[in-house]
């Protein structure tokens, strides 16, 4: 039997201490917003506007 899986929708996973839920276009400005070290650990070398990021 084949299971067909929409990765159309994207569930938000809810824990103990944690929701990861898909981004949105509202968080822009926290995005914006990131130091240094952040932009080192996720390999970021570019800052991004806000409306760059909305377009994301």
């Amino acid at each position: 039997m084949t299971v067909l899986v929409s990765f159309a929708e994207k569930p938000a996973l809810t824990g103990e201490l944690v929701i990861l839920r898909p981004v949105h276009d509202r968080d822009a400005a926290g995005l914006a917003y990131v130091d240094a070290e952040t932009l080192r650990l996720t390999g970021s070398y570019q800052r991004f506007d806000l409306e760059e990021l909305r377009g994301w």
